[in-house]
């Protein structure tokens, strides 16, 4: 759905069929329900069969990567010249990795979502309402057949002792936002919403998306940086499946913090603002006298 400030408003799942579908027309082979393991070598340049212990999922050699997959309780082994890791939030394919497990940033809130079927007509088609309060903030849009998604950043204090339902109704009651008065819906949490991996490449293994790190995010730019990050990673997977080198993985991390990480700075600053009061009073101010910032900032974050 296409919003007033110029972005679009996509249900995740609709968003993530026509990816998979566009894949599988390019010749991609998808698997799901799959598992994967990452786990780090012991040594390099042995035998590719010395590497199938049972409780070892992958092993890395210095001309390939041999991936243990699980599907429908049948295990199987593939041998691959990379490995690109794009498992999200928390990345779980690479926790046994200590530079690839994501670190928590100190304080970093969490993040709630849920669908709307019944909500006030406040709430328009067209426009992202962003309500601010003293323990986080939650956008809503609509995402077409009239449901409203309503995802927040909250405290962590604050979700245990509330729960997301009254955690969000209290952002809303701040902020002066209708409430939403539906009760049965479904809430789904997330881990802390700012940690970045030691390292986003290392021999053979890229990280693209949230699996390589993720800052606060203000209007939905995560799946943008992670989209970006897949295809900013494809020429250097391309020049190790040509003629590996060590330099590529620098040269991939180089990049991603020029782009990716440069990027992620604008939402820092923000989320780190939006807990000071001043600040968020300042800004407050600042939208009433020219509502208009709200957009060019909203456009800046998705350019």
């Amino acid at each position: 759905m296409e919003m007033d400030n110029g972005g679009y408003a996509v249900d995740r799942a609709d968003l993530d069929f026509e990816m998979v579908q566009h894949a599988q027309r390019l010749g991609v082979r998808f698997l799901a329900p799959a598992k994967a393991k990452l786990i780090n070598p012991t040594s390099c340049g042995e035998p590719a069969d010395s590497f199938y212990p049972s409780d070892l999922a992958l092993k890395r050699t210095a001309d390939f990567c041999i991936v243990q997959t699980t599907i429908d309780g049948i295990t199987d082994h593939v041998k691959s010249k990379t490995v690109i890791i794009a498992s999200g939030l928390g990345n779980r394919v690479a926790r046994d990795f200590d530079h690839f497990h994501p670190l928590p940033a100190e304080n970093s809130r969490v993040g709630v979502e849920a669908v709307f079927n019944r909500f006030p007509n406040h709430y328009r088609s067209g426009v992202l309402t962003m309500a601010i309060g003293n323990h986080g903030y939650v956008g809503l849009t609509h995402i077409g057949n009239r449901r409203l998604h309503v995802a927040a950043a909250v405290d962590k204090k604050s979700l245990k002792k509330d729960g997301p339902q009254r955690t969000v109704a209290k952002l809303l009651k701040q902020s002066g936002a209708p409430l939403l008065d539906q009760a049965d819906v479904v809430w789904r949490g997330t881990p802390p919403l700012t940690a970045k991996a030691r390292s986003v490449a290392e021999h053979r293994v890229f990280l693209i998306g949230d699996a390589a790190g993720y800052v606060e995010p203000f209007t939905g730019e995560g799946i943008r940086w992670a989209l970006q990050s897949g295809i900013g990673v494809a020429p250097f997977v391309a020049r190790a499946i040509n003629c590996y080198d060590p330099q590529i993985e620098f040269d991939y991390r180089r990049w991603y913090e020029q782009t990716i990480v440069a990027e992620q700075k604008i939402c820092r600053r923000l989320s780190a603002g939006l807990k000071r009061p001043l600040f968020r009073w300042a800004a407050h101010q600042a939208l009433r006298w020219r509502p208009t910032i709200a957009d060019s900032i909203i456009r800046r974050l998705n350019s």
